[in-house]
């Protein structure tokens, strides 16, 4: 039942004990009236939670996609750098891997590259 039928109907409740009923079922009906009402605030109020939450796991997911794309070209990067690699020691050409800053350097470039780092 959606919300505006529940509030119909706490209305129609409240008017009609009001209506037909005395003192003590007036107090009644309104009290049942107004618990109808609070369940539907609480539900209402749930509804909202939920949603909220939904857009926060959404962000999340976003997110968390969005770094495993990252990592994935990080990933590849690095695979290049290990053919590259592979392929100069098979040529005999190590004159790139000579030192280690060297090949920090060449490592660093090539994923700032990969993750579209515009200054690499």
């Amino acid at each position: 039942m959606d919300a505006e039928t529940l509030r119909a109907q706490a209305d129609v409740l409240r008017a009609s004990v009001i209506t037909f009923g005395g003192v003590h079922q007036t107090r009644l009906g309104e009290k049942s009236a107004d618990a109808i009402l609070n369940l539907l605030s609480t539900n209402e109020q749930m509804a909202e939670e939920i949603a909220n939450l939904r857009h926060d796991v959404e962000r999340h997911i976003q997110a968390a996609n969005s770094e495993a794309e990252r990592v994935a070209k990080l990933e590849g990067a690095l695979r290049e750098i290990a053919v590259e690699t592979s392929a100069e020691e098979d040529a005999g050409e190590n004159y790139r891997w000579d030192d280690r800053e060297g090949a920090l350097d060449f490592a660093y470039s090539t994923a700032r590259a990969a993750l579209g780092d515009n200054d690499a």
